[in-house]
């Protein structure tokens, strides 16, 4: 049976390698609480709450925020950072939350469906703990497909190892309409990210990120060895050629299935 992925591994280093940059960390909280129209005393749920990425900028225009997680070592930084916040979180698991029926205005759920072992009974209880005029908010960052970059992507998507998850990252947000949820908003903030190929390499060739956890050393050396080669390729070996790419946070909302 396929389990869901644990960041424990990634405590140390998650928050080095996913924050947003400075000048867009201010803005995720506005952004989100005019997404939902927040108007200050909603109780809301993350999914997935990790170190409090989106909880802690969120955090001072809602009422308090709880949160689940399956890391322990993931929650250990949120509460280091979480200072006097109204966030709570709990160490337990998406398929089984430990809250009340009808008991949150909003959920937040970010980069989480495609890691979880049963991504539709996660929605489930996700729907199960909303009010019955609550929302979910989806949120992603998304790439946008920069030609320098994406020279390094396809060498290391032509020597990576998928692994198999019942739903993939691609496809997390066909699963909604088909499970009876509605949208009734879309919203995007865009923003400018600086990178090299460096930063990608690094964080390949440390298994920064979640696809390489399942890879043998051998399997991640050739990614490494085919990124390496792009770069001389493409970079004339300099791997620290800066690249500005754009990206957008994104936010699906959606309204429950009917009873």
């Amino acid at each position: 049976m396929t389990e869901s992925v644990n960041f424990d591994r990634a405590s140390d280093f998650y928050d080095a390698t996913r924050a947003f940059p400075d000048s867009v960390i201010e803005k995720i909280g506005p952004f989100l609480s005019e997404c939902a129209d927040f108007k200050g005393d909603e109780v809301v749920l993350e999914v997935g709450i990790g170190t409090g990425r989106i909880a802690l900028p969120l955090a001072p225009h809602v009422s308090h925020i709880y949160g689940a997680d399956i890391s322990a070592g993931m929650l250990k930084k949120l509460l280091q950072k979480r200072g006097d916040a109204a966030v709570y979180p709990a160490m337990s698991d998406a398929h089984d939350l430990p809250y009340p029926s009808h008991s949150f205005d909003a959920c937040v759920v970010t980069h989480v469906f495609h890691l979880v072992a049963n991504p539709q009974r996660v929605l489930a209880e996700i729907g199960r703990t909303l009010k019955s005029d609550g929302l979910l908010l989806h949120t992603f960052t998304k790439h946008s497909k920069d030609p320098d970059m994406e020279v390094i992507n396809e060498a290391w998507r032509s020597h990576s190892v998928p692994t198999e998850r019942p739903v993939s990252w691609a496809n997390v947000t066909d699963m909604f309409p088909q499970e009876g949820w509605e949208k009734v908003g879309e919203y995007k903030l865009n923003y400018e990210y600086e990178t090299c190929p460096q930063e990608y390499l690094d964080r390949v060739a440390k298994r920064q990120w979640s696809s390489t956890w399942h890879m043998s050393d051998d399997e991640l050396a050739a990614g490494v060895a085919a990124i390496n080669a792009a770069i001389d390729t493409h970079f004339g070996g300099d791997a620290n050629y800066k690249v500005t790419t754009n990206e957008a946070y994104q936010v699906h909302v959606y309204k429950p299935p009917r009873p």
